[in-house]
């Protein structure tokens, strides 16, 4: 009888361990994406004059008679938003 009980107390005990990391996770998750979509922000690309996201490499191979200088002065004016998916596959410490 005494064996149920602790087994019972140690489902409640994993199960809510289970949730507790499914949580971090989440939070986990939510901060990296505000980070990465913070740091590729387009605005402060834009204003530096710099393409990490390769948007005119896109443009250019999708357009005919690319125009580079026409590019650089429509780059300044485009409205991008970075959205980022991504999934946690492990966690833990690395060295």
């Amino acid at each position: 009888m005494a064996s149920k009980g602790v087994r019972s107390e140690l489902d409640i005990v994993l199960r809510d361990a289970q949730a507790s990391r499914r949580m971090y996770l989440a939070v986990v998750d939510g901060k990296a994406k505000e980070v990465l979509e913070k740091s590729f922000s387009s605005e402060k690309f834009q204003t530096e004059g710099i393409d990490p996201l390769g948007l005119g490499d896109f443009v250019r191979s999708k357009t005919r008679n690319w125009n580079e200088e026409k590019w650089k002065r429509e780059y300044g004016l485009l409205n991008v938003k970075v959205n980022v998916k991504m999934e946690i596959e492990e966690t833990g410490i690395t060295q």
